[in-house]
Formats: structure tokens, sequence, C-alpha cells
């Protein structure tokens, strides 16, 4: 078959009776930045093509689709598309409504935590008096409140005076639990069982295990989850630990760049966490499962996914997991992948669809598709590589989704707004943009941000505490009015937004009310805290500053 170049914008628009098409899926911008495949997965020789046919890729024959695809491979498959549904158990199984502490007793292992209760009172000194059960439950209780108010020190949660930015939490008068009973608490616990163990990580492990193992039993996932990864700041400062911790991962990109990863399962339509693994460096990980037969990166997708083989499930993943070889290792365990191609491209044609698969007069949000065949127990199947011209500028790499699931026809237009300072007024001016987009286009950019929320609420404490709002969110809980504005950081808010909706530029620079320099080096004030200072200024330095007092500031506010 001759290569075409024709874009594929014309397609007919999709069919909602179609299973795979997305009713419930909210927008959201596609333009992420993902990264580059750290794992040295599939390292692409230097020849990606043949001598004359640029879609013959190491061996690997393509083909162009004129019409694209028209047909869910999954759906042909016989799978059908199924909700995300939470197992409640007793009393909780009969009501609609679930308040955020009966999913936090839900989600949480709390035979666990009753366990770590008795291996850390069986360890206490003797002038450090028992922890009841009820001091237990208060203090992993004051752990989530953090997660939920992540400003300042966690010693700030026993304040009685209030600064006039934040209320005071005052926990010893509402809840009878003293601060050096929680530090002792802190200082003392053990999340471990007792004994020698040769695991580096046995100081940790033991949660993990615990929490993976309750979502599973709990958690009736969806068809669609993503995988990703997450850094944890948990670092052993434990007795009988002089080593510290075993493997310290820096990502300079994340939220917290240093720290302990996870790599993490999340369920693409709540957003609820499924499955951790710690990172424990590479040559521990060079002999976990499936390495002795996969590459690096396939075989852990393979394990963080195994509790869904054989299910029809679809995984969506960054570029870290996206190659040919990830795809087929999951068509072997009946399981379906979508992804943002880059880096791990062999086998595929990188070259012809990045420089050759779009004409000149091709157009901002026009496709281009590609198939290749594979045969997995002896039964052929399909993978797709559809190229997207998003952004449609000169130089610009073109986005390719790499997929064995769903169909490419037409769907609603992306919307992305532009925004800018207008030289008259002086204030911020939206601009909505759209862009042609395909179903396969937007089902993995509306699931492939599941975890980014997760990796941007985690600031102080471990993932798993922060995952209890979001299942009470999903569940219909009516969270009280503190909750629901400790909430807010959950949702997506750039600094665009934030100068949208909160800032307007001043003319002449003024100090800062929230950075300690003393000279004026802010051009930005909050409109609102003016207002009520009877009309001084109320100078913030700008989300562009390079400084984070803006979104201090936002933060304060959301807590009053």
């Amino acid at each position: 078959m001759e290569p075409s170049t024709e874009p594929q914008n014309s397609r007919p628009e999709a069919n909602e009776e179609d299973e795979s098409f997305n009713h419930d899926a909210q927008p959201v911008c596609e333009d992420l930045d993902e990264e580059l495949n750290p794992l040295d997965a599939l390292p692409a020789s230097s020849h990606e093509t043949g001598p004359s046919d640029p879609l013959l890729a190491h061996n690997q024959q393509w083909e162009t689709l004129q019409g694209g695809v028209t047909e869910c491979q999954r759906a042909k498959d016989g799978w059908r598309y199924a909700e995300t549904r939470i197992r409640w158990q007793g009393a909780l199984a009969e009501t609609v409504w679930h308040d955020e502490e009966a999913c936090f007793n839900h989600m949480m292992p709390i035979d666990f935590w009753m366990d770590c209760l008795r291996w850390t009172n069986d360890s206490l000194p003797d002038n450090v008096a028992a922890f009841s059960e009820h001091e237990h439950r208060m203090c992993l209780g004051v752990l989530y409140a953090r997660t939920l108010h992540p400003m300042g020190r966690i010693k700030d949660l026993w304040q009685t005076r209030d600064d006039g930015f934040v209320p005071p939490f005052r926990m010893r008068e509402r809840f009878g639990l003293a601060r050096d009973r929680f530090i002792d608490w802190e200082r003392f616990l053990k999340i471990w069982p007792p004994g020698d163990s040769d695991n580096k990580w046995k100081y940790i492990q033991p949660l993990v295990d615990a929490f993976n193992a309750l979502r599973r039993k709990f958690v009736e996932q969806g068809t669609e989850v993503v995988i990703d990864e997450s850094m944890g700041k948990w670092i052993p400062f434990f007795e009988n630990t002089p080593e510290g911790v075993p493997h310290l991962s820096k990502i300079i990109r994340k939220p917290q760049g240093i720290g302990v990863e996870y790599k993490n399962v999340a369920d693409a339509q709540t957003g609820i966490m499924l499955f951790l693994e710690i990172q424990e460096g590479k040559e521990a990980m060079a002999g976990k499962k499936y390495c002795d037969r996969y590459p690096k990166s396939v075989a852990l997708t393979l394990r963080m996914t195994e509790f869904l083989h054989g299910r029809g499930h679809v995984v969506h993943g960054d570029s870290a997991f996206a190659s040919v070889a990830t795809c087929t290792a999951l068509l072997e365990h009946s399981t379906y992948f979508s992804g943002l191609l880059k880096t791990a491209h062999m086998e595929f044609p990188r070259k012809f669809c990045q420089e050759m698969a779009f004409s000149a007069q091709a157009k901002c949000g026009d496709t281009v598709t590609v198939r290749t065949e594979k045969k997995v127990h002896g039964v052929t199947k399909y993978i797709y590589g559809h190229v997207w011209n998003e952004p449609g500028s000169e130089g610009a790499p073109k986005k390719i989704i790499i997929s064995t699931w769903n169909h490419s026809m037409s769907v609603d237009d992306h919307a992305r707004k532009q925004w800018h300072l207008s030289e008259t007024t002086g204030e911020s001016e939206t601009i909505t943009c759209t862009v042609p987009r395909t179903q396969m286009i937007k089902s993995y950019f509306e699931a492939a941000c599941a975890i980014d929320v997760h990796n941007e609420c985690a600031v102080e404490h471990q993932i798993m505490s922060i995952t209890q709002y979001l299942n009470a969110r999903n569940s219909g809980s009516k969270a009280s009015k503190q909750n629901s504005l400790a909430g807010q950081p959950a949702k997506r808010r750039n600094s665009k937004e934030l100068a949208k909706e909160h800032w307007a530029l001043h003319g002449t620079a003024v100090r800062c009310k929230v950075c300690p320099k003393p000279a004026p080096n802010a051009k930005f004030c909050c409109v609102q805290c003016s207002n009520e200072m009877d009309g001084r200024i109320f100078g913030v330095c700008g989300p562009k500053s390079g400084r984070i007092c803006s979104q201090i500031h936002q933060k304060r506010m959301w807590t009053t």
C-alpha cells in the first residue's frame, strides 16, 4: 500500500452508541508536558527506517489508513465498557451518600494500622504511656488534616492565636489531643512488624502492601486506568537505620523533586489510587518479575497492571511506558494500551510520522493514522500510530498516540484558553482557541492527568491520605465548607488561571505583602484584599516573577 499524506480530519462524527465513547468525560487541556523515557527501555537503532520504504521500521512494516480507525479493536474482541464502583461493606452498602469519615475508614487499611498500634506499644520506653486506639485514630486524623492543609509546620495545628490569614485549628481544645502526645506517637510509631529482615524497604513496604491489598478488595475499577509515577517524602529517621533511606530519586520537574519514587496506577474515571510500587534503585529493579523476558519499562508495566490482566482493561501511559513492545506485551495478557510516544520508538516509523505524514498545507488538528500487525497467541492484532498535528506550528514536533483500542473518528473540538494582558486596560483577557481532535486523542488526554492531580496535592505526606478526599467526592458526599475549601487545590489550576481570577496588574512596583523582600518588587496586586484595605494596595509578586507568592496568598484565601 502506498503511503498517503491526506489528513484525516474529515471523518464522520463519533457514534454515541459505541461503547468506547465516553459520555461523562470532561474536557481537559491536552497540552501536557510529558516526560522523556527515563528507563532506557527500548533504545532505537541509528537506522530507523528501511532504505526505500519510510513505513518500514526495524523490519516492522506499517501502512497508512485512509479513513482512520473506524472500529474499536477492544469492542470487536467482545469487551464491554465498565464504570468504576466502590464495594461498600455493611451499613455503608445501604446508603447513597458517604461522608469523608466513612470513606477514610473504608479505604484506609485500618486493620494494618491496628497492628501498627500493637507494634508501637510493645516498643515504647518506660517513660511513655501506651497509646489507646482512640489516640491512635486521632493521630491518624492529624496526618489527614495535614494533607488538606499543608501550609506551615505540622505543630501549627495546635495554635490558638489567629494570625489574620488562617483560622487556628486548636487541636487540643477541639479534640483533646495534646501536641506532645502526638509528637511521641510520631516519634515511636512502628509501621513494620518486629524481627529482622533482609529487605531494605522493610520499614515502608508493609504499609504499601496493605494499601494495595485493600484497594483490590474494595475498588472495582472501571475499564480505563492510568500508569505514572509520584514522589513521596518518606525518609526513615528511625532507630537502627543509620544508613537512612535505601534509595532516593531526583526528578526535578516534580512538585517534590527529591524523595522516594513510586510507580502507581490510578483509576482514570475517579482518580482513586489503585496500586503503588516503590522504586528501589536500578540494580534491585533489574531483578523484578518479567525483567528476564521484557525490557525494563515493559516489565514494569506488566507488574503494575498484573491485577488487571485477562479482563480487557485499558492502560493509559505517558512516554515513559509507551512503545510497540508495551502494546504487544499487554495484548498477550488481554489488556489494551494508549500512550504518548516519544523516545521508545523501536519498530515504529517515527521519522515518517514527524517529517513526512503531513503536507505543507496541513492545518492544526489534522491527523494521520498508521497501522501494523502483530501475532498474539496466533491471532492477528493491530497496533495504531495516531499522529496529531498539534500545536501545528512549523518545526514543532507532532503528538503521536500509540494505541491498541478506540477509534479515530472526529469528536468535539478541544477548547484551549489563552490569555494576555491588555495594553489599554492593564487587565487580563482570554481568547478561546479550538483544535479539531479525534476520539483516540480525546480519551488519552482526558485520562492522562489522573495521577498528576495527586502529584500536585502530595506536598507533605503520602499519597494514600489524599485519595480519601477523591473517594468522598466521587461517592457524592456533602462535605463541610472547610473540607470543600481545603479540597480545592486538587483542581488543576495553573498560574494563568490565578492571574485571571485573582490578580490585577498594578502600574508601578509596590512591596509584596507575602515575601520578605523589603524593596518594591511586586507589579501585581490582589483586588479583593486591596478593597478590604480601604484603597491601599495589597501587592503580590506575579505568577511570572519566578516566586510563589501568588500561590501562597491564594491558598491563604482558600482557608479563610
